[in-house]
């Protein structure tokens, strides 16, 4: 068998002349210096046309699947293949020349110089350069037959393995420019053999690109690809979803394009896919009730709003309404029929708390009003969908607020009715629900008056009734107002309502403060004291309030040390003594003394309790430099010299512990002159 295979061969080569040893004569051309491309070519440099991949010839179409792509193979006579196993393999610039003159095809040549073999070192090799050379020539002296070097390259590699080739050849500093060029010319090849984006992704190995896609450089390229694909063939415009949604789901993708724009560095890209995909949508007619579980919005309802995707979903609800007004949807009804009333409801009440959301949510509550009023569902229907059906006490339930404002959207359409809605609540709530239900209407100029004169109606019966103030107190739900409850209308009522019921009840005798107390903490009644101190109408009320808050301290026999902590006299430094709190600790001071003679303190006690001496010494100058202060402090800095001589304390020690400065200087040499005058020094 080997005996007559090289037979073979030897009559091969007998009947095929090497044009390598040939002695034929060719006719006389204009010789191509092709040795002067070893070096890296570039359009300004080779003279290499940058038309030459563009032209078109006979393309190869790619198919590739995840592991291999198939592809062509180049188209090179067998006598062609038989003269590279017989000829050198030193391709000289005069076997350009002549194969230019015989016209061999780029394949052939690319064969017969070895090229075929080179695959990953292509680019790194002088005499790819000279074939592109060869190639341009040869285009140049034929130009009907639209001679291509890429037609060459993807049948011997297919455009994956190719495009990746030049790829990693940038990475290099020889065949940087090079390996650039093609990377250009190979994407002008591709739109000009109208190959599609949806092949060209996977050419570029995009699918296999998981995380992240939207910031890869690759893609930036392909989106190019893509937009410039579309204006050369309209006719076969393609878009970027369908072949992203390939490979992410439409939730991937749209978590992707949200991290991209808040991240700002791909935020082109990132808009010009969303608005990609939301056209695939509109396309495929993909309604908002399946965008919205599509983005993941569906699973639940408390964080909904929250989620930038949210935004995303009401433009295509609205983009989709424009296209198909057949099938309009209001946003409010989607979100209702995926979940339903009451969680709607809540998730609404929730977004209106923050800043972000407010705005939006507003709207949508208005929207789900006229939700039910055009569906004709009354107030008593709303009521049970909110889940009411059971509830009688409507503390921190801040649906209240939503059911309220449906009776306000039903009362605009029957304002006569106000009055016969209210009303019918009497004999439906306990007192403290009621008044929740008439503290929300108030908020709305259709029911205030109303609710106002229903209120003072039932305070009324509750004077009748000789019900206790700490029981109205809840009932009038003060106990929720915070801040601003001493500033309330509701409070002067209720203070009014304790005044008469002292009078009518003298041995029942109970203080406007003692439910405070009970229902806020310390540092609340403090905010609601400064805050009623800062407005005339309500300062005689705040002077009220503090002079109950320290009757209720004496009786619970709180040291003045404490007190000092309370009203934050510790922490006020050099201002302590102007303070109006210290007004408020000296008299608690006096009182507490008189009452508990037994346990009774001094005013330097109480201030050396929280302040160091050096810290005494700052204050009292300070205070010294106030004429309503200077005596106090006077007498304070005498006080605490006392303290020094009781505890024997040295004039040494104490420089050493004090801060240096007039103020220690004064106060240590006085010292030291009291010690003098005791001892009988003077």
């Amino acid at each position: 068998m080997s005996l007559l295979w090289l037979i073979g061969l030897a009559l091969l080569a007998f009947v095929v002349p090497l044009d390598a040893e040939t002695s034929v004569t060719i006719p006389t051309l204009p010789v191509s210096d092709f040795s002067t491309w070893a070096g890296v070519h570039t359009a300004s440099e080779s003279g290499v046309s940058t038309t030459r991949f563009l032209r078109t010839g006979a393309v190869v179409d790619d198919e590739i699947d995840d592991d291999d792509e198939e592809r062509a193979g180049l188209s090179v006579p067998i006598a062609e293949k038989a003269k590279i196993m017989f000829s050198s393999s030193k391709v000289t610039p005069e076997h350009l020349q002549k194969w230019l003159a015989e016209g061999k095809t780029p394949d052939t040549v690319f064969t017969r110089m070895r090229l075929h073999k080179e695959k990953n070192w292509l680019l790194y090799r002088p005499q790819f350069t000279d074939w592109l050379k060869y190639v341009d020539d040869l285009s140049a002296k034929n130009p009907t037959k639209g001679t291509s070097a890429f037609s060459t390259l993807t049948a011997q590699y297919g455009d994956a393995a190719l495009y990746k080739m030049i790829e990693e050849a940038a990475n290099f500093a020889g065949p940087k420019d090079l390996a650039t060029k093609l990377q250009k010319e190979l994407m002008q090849h591709w739109i000009a053999t109208a190959k599609s984006p949806d092949d060209v992704f996977h050419a570029m190995s995009l699918d296999k690109v998981k995380p992240n896609i939207l910031s890869n450089p690759e893609f930036t390229a392909w989106a190019k690809y893509a937009d410039d694909f579309n204006a050369k063939h309209p006719e076969k415009s393609a878009l970027m979803a369908p072949t992203l949604s390939k490979y992410y789901s439409d939730h991937a993708l749209v978590k992707m394009i949200q991290l991209a724009i808040s991240g700002g560095e791909s935020k082109s890209i990132a808009t010009k896919v969303q608005d990609a995909l939301v056209h695939l949508w509109l396309s495929s007619r993909k309604t908002p009730d399946d965008a919205l579980i599509e983005l993941g919005l569906g699973r639940t309802v408390d964080t909904l709003m929250e989620s930038p995707l949210f935004n995303i979903w009401l433009a295509y609800m609205n983009a989709y309404s424009t296209k198909y007004p057949q099938e309009k949807s209001a946003a409010i009804e989607a979100l209702t029929r995926t979940f339903s009333d009451i969680k709607v409801a809540r998730m609404l009440a929730k977004a209106k708390t923050t800043e972000a959301t407010r705005t939006i949510a507003k709207q949508l509550e208005i929207a789900q009003l006229e939700m039910w009023f055009s569906g004709g569902i009354s107030v008593d229907d709303v009521f049970e969908l909110l889940g009411f059906r059971t509830v009688m006490d409507f503390t921190n339930n801040p649906l209240l607020n939503t059911w309220v404002s449906y009776m306000n959207r039903v009362l605009k359409e029957n304002p006569g009715q106000v009055t016969k809605m209210l009303t019918t609540l009497e004999t439906r709530f306990p007192e403290r629900g009621l008044n929740q239900i008439l503290l929300a209407a108030m908020k709305f100029p259709s029911m205030k008056n109303a609710a106002v004169t229903m209120q003072t109606k039932q305070i009324q019966g509750y004077v009748a009734n000789n019900e206790s103030p700490a029981k109205v107190f809840m009932w009038l739900e003060l106990d929720k107002v915070g801040d601003k409850l001493l500033v309330g209308p509701l409070f002067t009522k209720w203070m009014k309502y304790v005044k008469d019921f002292n009078q009518n009840n003298p041995k029942r005798q109970e203080s406007c403060f003692a439910p405070i107390p009970m229902k806020y903490n310390f540092e609340p009644v403090k905010r609601m004291i400064k805050t009623a101190m800062s407005d005339p109408s309500t300062v005689k009320i705040a002077k009220l309030v503090e002079r109950e808050r320290s009757k209720r301290w004496l009786d619970m026999k709180d040291s003045p040390r404490n007190v000092f902590k309370f009203l934050d006299l510790s922490t006020a430094g050099d201002k302590t003594l102007a303070s109006s709190d210290f007004k408020i600790w000296s008299k608690y001071l006096n009182d507490f003394n008189q009452r508990y003679p037994d346990e009774k303190t001094t005013m330097i006690d109480g201030l050396k309790a929280s302040y160091w001496d050096r810290g005494l010494l700052t204050m009292f100058d300070a205070a010294k430099k106030d004429p309503s202060t200077e005596k106090l402090a006077t007498n304070l800095q005498n006080a605490l010299i006392n303290k020094w001589i009781v505890a024997k304390e040295k004039p040494a020690d104490l420089k050493r512990t004090l801060n240096e400065g007039p103020a220690s200087e004064e106060m240590i040499a006085r010292y030291v002159k009291k010690l003098e005058a005791l001892s009988g020094n003077i």
